[in-house]
């Protein structure tokens, strides 16, 4: 990560659970850095194990764990023997996306927030496919079994609404089931690039799905759409482990923080050798669903997954994907806005202490830790707006954007952070006042701070 700046936003956007200190997944994390700034091409051989351990300032215990969760992430694949070494592996959205659907199940988002997060992304991703209408410089997004997941996905050039919408085909109703009445108008339109029309019938699309499959609104998720050649596409017997432990996994067990049984009785469950098991524990160990339980009874527990978790995954993607500055735009600040807005409409003065502080901040707060204000003040408006979805898509988008390009936001102007003051005081006063206008304008107003227009070249810094 470039910067100490950066990393206290990285852990702000994680909700301040902390970023991850353990020297393993801290190895893995500077290797995607590494990927990421480097620009380091798929197929690409880096080793032998004791070099690279040597460079990272570790052991090779140490490295081989980090290189284990990056396999588990698809970043990369350990190739022993002579010759061999770490070999970038090609993006996998399939696996990412999968992984973002079950850390949602595991967090207890609904199926009415599945339906809402469509009804806003679909049309943006679908006139996102109309405006590629006949390039052929599409990024290979390694999309997979296609048999599965819609070849809508390698349609949208940016990695960041691909993931987002491939992350909602894993759960009912959809676009990749039973096409609706206006689907072949829908992809026509597409294929002609009339970027307006797809997006009306994308929503029409949208609606039709729910009121045909919309069934079971309101309760919490269940299994993530998997299927069995992803299962059998695994990197390795401790992912492929992972996975079906993770299918076993519910939003009840993690808020009871049940225990799944000692390494023994996991290793009869699922007929696997302590060696392939102890790996998939620490996959889901990584993700932040399981923990291992102190105790006369010990053995291995449920809890809620950790934001700095998921986080970690989709940026392993993202690094892969090569995700520019101008990828990570349109998502975050389409949802900051209407999180603002429903901000306004389901206020409630339970709210108004935090809304206070982060007035109070503003006068208070210098340098970087001006950005941090506005940052928690987007988290207050999601917590207030209410759909889990959205702002874990946000968080994971935002999150890469500040750990990939934290340097680009290290230094503002004296101006730039008086316009990001500025920004925070009017939409949290829009907010206090019931005024969904002001409240838009503020976040107008920072946005064009830290989210700035940029060129489509990645490696153009932000103008200060």
């Amino acid at each position: 990560m470039s910067s100490a700046l950066g990393r206290a936003e990285y852990d702000c956007i994680a909700d301040g659970c902390g970023f991850e200190r353990r020297l393993g997944p801290f190895t893995a994390m500077a290797f995607e850095d590494a990927i990421q700034h480097k620009g380091w091409p798929v197929g690409a051989v880096f080793g032998p194990e004791g070099a690279l351990a040597e460079s990272f300032g570790v052991s090779v215990r140490v490295a081989r764990q980090a290189f284990r969760l990056l396999e588990a992430r698809g970043a990369c694949r350990l190739q022993r023997g002579r010759g061999g070494g770490l070999i970038i592996g090609q993006p996998d959205i399939g696996s990412t996306a999968l992984t973002m659907a079950n850390h949602l199940i595991w967090s207890g988002a609904t199926m009415d927030e599945v339906w809402d997060a469509r009804m806003i992304l679909e049309p943006l991703a679908m006139a996102e496919a109309a405006q590629m209408a006949g390039r052929d410089d599409l990024r290979d997004h390694g999309d997979g079994d296609e048999g599965h997941r819609p070849s809508f996905t390698t349609r949208i050039a940016n990695p960041c609404t691909a993931l987002v919408f491939n992350c909602l085909e894993r759960f009912p109703g959809a676009m990749g089931g039973e096409a609706t009445s206006v689907r072949a108008e829908l992809i026509a339109a597409i294929d002609t690039g009339d970027v307006d029309l797809v997006a009306r019938l994308s929503a029409t699309d949208v609606d039709l799905r729910r009121s045909r499959d919309g069934g079971f609104l309101g309760e919490p998720l269940g299994l993530a759409a998997t299927t069995h050649a992803e299962l059998q596409s695994r990197r390795n017997l401790a992912s492929a482990l992972a996975l079906r432990i993770g299918a076993d996994i519910s939003y009840q067990g993690c808020c009871e923080r049940r225990r799944l049984g000692s390494l023994a009785e996991l290793g009869e469950q699922y007929n696997t050798g302590l060696p392939v098991l102890i790996e998939a524990i620490r996959i889901l160990e990584n993700i932040g669903v399981v923990e291992c339980l102190q105790g006369r009874v010990g053995g291995i527990g449920l809890r809620l997954p950790r934001w700095n978790s998921i986080l970690a995954t989709v940026y392993s993607y993202l690094a892969a994907a090569h995700a520019s500055q101008e990828d990570c735009k349109k998502i975050p600040i389409s949802l900051n806005m209407i999180a603002a807005k429903r901000a306004v409409e389901n206020y409630s003065t339970s709210i108004s202490r935090e809304m206070e502080q982060i007035l109070f901040n503003i006068s208070q707060f210098e340098g970087g830790e001006v950005v941090l204000n506005w940052y928690n003040l987007q988290r207050v408006l999601y917590k207030i707006s209410g759909n889990v979805i959205l702002h874990a898509f946000t968080k994971c988008i935002s999150g890469y954007a500040v750990r990939a390009y934290s340097a680009e936001l290290t230094i503002l102007s004296s101006g730039g952070r008086q316009k990001v003051r500025q920004g925070t005081r009017i939409a949290t006063r829009g907010l206090l006042a019931g005024d969904a206008g002001r409240t838009a304008q503020g976040q107008a107003v920072a946005h064009a701070i830290v989210h700035p227009a940029l060129s489509s070249d990645p490696s153009r810094p932000l103008a200060r």
